[in-house]
């Protein structure tokens, strides 16, 4: 220690770091055009589909593989995607807001990663899903027509 220091400057602890900057809008222009985006994007929004989920137990032709649901390690990437993708900041570009939510499922629940696997939970959420979407703007009554 210097005597220009003097002692008061030994106990006091380091200064903390400067906050990083929020991103730059050119940042986020890379962001939002790079193909792992891209990627992600169309993983959340597939997972929106119960037919993909399904797909998603089958196991693949060849010797020695197994389905993507039944490695620990596709289910740990699952949950790093609805890590990012939950985000407001990200989840306004997710078209499919049901495949935030089959993620989370996916990630949390043994037993709903069981279910998917079976072809009438797939036929039945299907048609859940297209009666909801064929009707849910009329329940309210504004967007019916005069």
């Amino acid at each position: 220690m210097s005597a220009a220091q003097g002692p008061e400057a030994a106990s006091q602890p380091p200064a903390p770091a400067p906050a990083p900057s929020p991103p730059t809008h050119e940042q986020y222009r890379q962001l939002y055009t790079s193909r792992q985006f891209t990627l992600q994007l169309e993983l959340v929004n597939s997972l929106a589909s119960p037919a993909y989920l399904y797909h998603l137990t089958l196991t693949p032709p060849g010797p020695g593989q197994v389905a993507p649901l039944s490695q620990p390690t596709f289910v740990r990437y699952l949950a790093h995607i609805h890590s990012i993708w939950s985000k407001p900041e990200y989840a306004k570009f997710v078209q499919y807001p049901n495949g935030l939510y089959f993620c989370r499922l996916l990630v949390e629940s043994p037993e709903f990663r069981q279910a998917v696997g079976s072809q009438e939970w797939e036929n039945e959420t299907s048609e859940r899903l297209i009666e909801h979407w064929a009707s849910w703007r009329r329940e309210g009554g504004a967007d019916e027509a005069a």
